[in-house]
């Protein structure tokens, strides 16, 4: 049976696909980078110890910071009580630690212009390509976020305002058994202030539906 998309108008679980990316950005970001699933070192066994961290109905896959589109491959185990699949197929985050003299406006233009800057993106459930991936688009309002010492993208600990942009799928709930989902795109952003100058992904998931 063919893995189910929620359309971006809906509300998964309840709850808007908006609010399901700032959760992911929030659990994301409040890990240290010894432990991120956001690293190219998780072979998928860094997405399960944060999804136990986390009573969300989704099971959250994650990106790969580094952005040098080498193919990363993770394997993960999602455990019965998860209803469906958070999958970030592109994504940006920016906070207050991260740019020069930021107002709320101008988080919004540098995630908007990093994200418009996107393209070969497809994502694939078990090889079958998503169609209309661009309308899957989801920007956020502001949202706050929690740094730990040690942080991802190298920022300082304690609260920031953030805002994120990018293409997110979310799932219903897989049948059991083995699932593969990929991952791939990149972008190249030539404004003089941008976040990413360059990143591509490259990801597969094997996902253990339990």
């Amino acid at each position: 049976m063919p893995i189910e998309i929620f359309k971006p108008n809906e509300n998964p679980f309840g709850i808007s696909y908006e609010d399901h990316v700032k959760n992911f950005w929030k659990l994301t970001c409040s890990f240290p980078k010894n432990k991120n699933p956001a690293r190219r070192d998780n072979n998928g066994q860094k997405d399960e110890i944060a999804n136990q961290n986390s009573d969300s109905p989704v099971f959250y896959l994650n990106i790969c910071c580094d952005g040098e589109g080498s193919l990363v491959e993770r394997t993960c185990k999602v455990p019965k009580e998860k209803e469906g699949i958070f999958i970030p197929a592109i994504s940006v985050e920016v906070s207050d630690k991260e740019v020069q003299d930021p107002s709320i406006d101008k988080l919004k233009k540098l995630a908007k212009e990093d994200q418009d800057s996107v393209k070969d993106l497809s994502v694939k459930l078990d090889g079958i390509e998503v169609n209309n991936i661009r309308s899957y688009r989801t920007p956020t309002n502001v949202f706050d976020l929690e740094f730990p010492q040690d942080a991802l993208f190298d920022v300082s600990a304690g609260t920031s305002q953030a805002v994120a942009d990018g293409f997110y799928l979310i799932t219903k709930r897989p049948s059991p058994g083995t699932h593969t989902i990929e991952l791939k795109g990149n972008l190249e952003n030539n404004k003089k202030e941008s976040i990413d100058k360059k990143y591509s992904v490259n990801i597969k998931y094997t996902l253990e539906i339990q």
